[in-house]
């Protein structure tokens, strides 16, 4: 019996590191990585605050898990970032990501931590406006 085993062995040897590599790439493509583009929601902005520039809509979130389990319904998953304390000095503000929406297995990789967003001071002011019209209105229309 040891014979046999010492036979060849260096063939063996090069044969089982062959079959733990192929086990390991087969068993790791059961893994995989999708990219989502997430909608931004923002919560608790000041009024007297507004957005200097457009903010992000969506923000892209990479997850990965089982490719069985990626295939999941993502309609309720969103980015949440809370404004509360927002000032017009202040340019990064967390964004929250719920995970207790993901299935078991599936995680977010390297999840955006803060976001940039540009805010500066708003004023309200109402400003009366009277038009000058001339001439008469297309028949069927009048002044109003």
């Amino acid at each position: 019996m040891v014979r046999a085993l010492l036979t060849n062995w260096r063939e063996k040897i090069i044969s089982l590191a062959l079959a733990g590599v192929l086990f390991a790439y087969v068993d790791n493509l059961k893994i995989g990585t999708v990219a989502l583009n997430l909608p931004v929601v923002y919560t608790g902005m000041p009024q007297s605050l507004a957005f200097a520039e457009d903010p992000p809509r969506f923000i892209e979130v990479r997850l990965r898990g089982d490719k069985e389990r990626l295939n999941f319904p993502t309609s309720k998953m969103r980015a949440e970032i809370d404004m509360k304390g927002a000032a017009a000095e202040r340019m990064s503000y967390p964004v929250t990501l719920d995970e207790r929406l993901l299935p078991e297995g599936v995680s977010f990789v390297e999840p955006p931590q803060f976001l940039r967003i540009k805010l500066e001071r708003s004023v309200q002011r109402f400003v009366f406006i009277r038009p000058i019209v001339s001439g008469s209105p297309d028949t069927g229309f009048r002044r109003g």
